[in-house]
């Protein structure tokens, strides 16, 4: 969703991530997940951002997955 809207949806968010699975969406902690493509990871700080929010925190168990994708991406070596 570029524009930013938000839509409701009657399902969990663990249906909708195996929904979305290798669609470029990432749960990145317990209530939130983001198109990787409209993110920005802020690696360093632990955090993800995406155009007009604060940056939101990604959990420790997702960290493991944060670095593969920026390995993945080329900005690991």
């Amino acid at each position: 969703m570029r524009n930013g809207d938000h839509y409701v949806v009657a399902t969990t968010l663990k249906k909708l991530e195996e929904r979305l699975e290798g669609l470029g969406f990432w749960r990145f902690n317990k209530s939130e997940m983001v198109n990787i493509s409209a993110a920005k990871i802020l690696k360093n700080e632990g955090m993800v951002k995406v155009r007009n929010h604060d940056p939101m925190k990604i959990s420790r168990r997702k960290r493991q997955k944060m670095e593969s994708i920026l390995f993945s991406q080329g900005e690991l070596a």
